[in-house]
């Protein structure tokens, strides 16, 4: 859809007679600027100029508008020079720097959103990045806990809650503010993130987009709500046929699973925007755990990339000592969980070891926020490959 806005609005640029715009363009922000528009979202457009040309800016917004609001296209809209956006996004409120990173030229003086483009990235970030980072770690904080802060909901909503669209929006978000790029491909050649790691976001975007343009065909309206209502006639749509599970069911874990790896990808993605941050703090002093575990900096690590090939054992031991000494787990340690549980050697003879099972009762007995640690053990696909009755009914809803 953002295309055929695209290109709605240069065909009536050019019959109103602006065929060779200079000095003024046409800018996209939100979701249309990140080319995201479903059927039913709102259109925001800013009219950028410079300064001396304020009577063309006003001439062409004036008659784009009319003719956009005649078609009843919702339209939202604002008018700026450059200086202007830039004082804007200066703002404690960072809704306008948002927008602006969003943007996308649609029409009109290209150079001059270029200008803007510039100007945004080398001038202004660097001063403000930090704390739009903070800023913005906040606001998804606050996002996941009012919309349920899980996956796991029978009625998820796409855009907002966790697994949705947002956790797209907000990582890109920080590591724009933090990497000074615009796209998740840019992260490639900084070695931020793999390309099996983009394509996570990339297939999670696609699924999104059309289970919400689907939602907004099925209600007539902007809808965001994966009600009980739509659900089966979404599945229709994505061709589930019933099977073993029912058609729904089958969709359903689909979506949690997909949404599961998806808001862990956004997790890790942040993690590593704040890394800098928190490494400038001095450093405490390590303390050296059995097996080759350490905790550094109140985060429990590892000293040895082998330690999970030389004892199975210690998969479990680290869940057992994040929870007996309350540290969370380094990204480095996260992904040598992830590398060991997904290359599918985890067989019945370590899954009958002594010394890990003797551990996991420790937890289950001994634990702090047993719940918690479950929890993280699941995220990470531990607990259903160490309990595979468990992992048969991972991400399974009873419609």
């Amino acid at each position: 859809r953002s295309e055929v806005i695209d290109k709605l609005i240069r065909q009536a640029l050019s019959q109103l007679g602006f065929n060779d715009l200079v000095n003024v363009a046409v800018v996209a922000l939100g979701g249309y600027g990140r080319n995201e528009l479903c059927p039913y979202s709102d259109i925001d457009l800013m009219i950028l100029y410079k300064p001396r040309h304020k009577t063309l800016a006003r001439e062409v917004t004036e008659k784009l508008l009319y003719l956009l609001w005649d078609l009843k296209l919702d339209v939202g809209h604002s008018v700026r020079t450059i200086d202007e956006c830039m004082e804007l996004s200066e703002d404690e409120d960072t809704t306008i720097l948002t927008s602006l990173l969003d943007s996308r030229h649609v029409a009109g003086d290209e150079r001059l959103y270029l200008d803007l483009n510039k100007k945004l990235f080398s001038e202004l970030l660097p001063s403000v990045s930090h704390k739009f980072i903070q800023q913005k770690i906040a606001e998804n904080e606050s996002r996941m806990n009012r919309f349920g802060r899980s996956v796991y909901l029978l009625e998820p909503n796409v855009k907002e809650g966790e697994g949705g669209l947002r956790d797209i929006h907000y990582a890109l978000w920080v590591a724009q503010a933090k990497f000074k790029v615009k796209t998740f491909a840019e992260l490639l050649p900084k070695g931020i993130l793999m390309e099996n790691e983009i394509r996570i976001f990339e297939k999670s975007l696609n699924f999104l987009l059309l289970v919400r343009s689907e939602l907004h065909y099925l209600a007539g309206r902007m809808e965001d709500r994966l009600g009980f209502e739509f659900q089966e006639k979404i599945v229709k749509f994505l061709g589930f046929k019933d099977s073993d599970l029912p058609a729904v069911e089958r969709f359903m874990r689909i979506y949690y699973l997909r949404g599961n790896e998806l808001t862990e990808q956004s997790r890790r993605l942040i993690e590593k925007c704040v890394m800098d941050y928190r490494s400038g703090i001095r450093a405490s002093r390590t303390v050296n755990l059995d097996s080759g575990f350490i905790i550094q900096s109140g985060v429990l690590s590892v000293s040895n990339v082998n330690i999970f090939k030389d004892n199975p054992a210690n998969l479990m031991k680290a869940f057992e000592y994040a929870n007996k000494h309350q540290v969370r787990m380094s990204n480095y340690l996260l992904d040598l969980i992830r590398e060991n549980v997904n290359n599918g050697k985890m067989d019945e003879k370590i899954r009958s070891n002594p010394e890990l099972n003797a551990s996991f009762l420790r937890i289950l007995k001994k634990g702090k926020n047993v719940a918690d640690t479950l929890m993280e053990m699941n995220r990470l696909r531990f607990l259903g490959n160490y309990i595979p009755e468990f992992g048969k009914i991972v991400c399974m809803v009873q419609h």
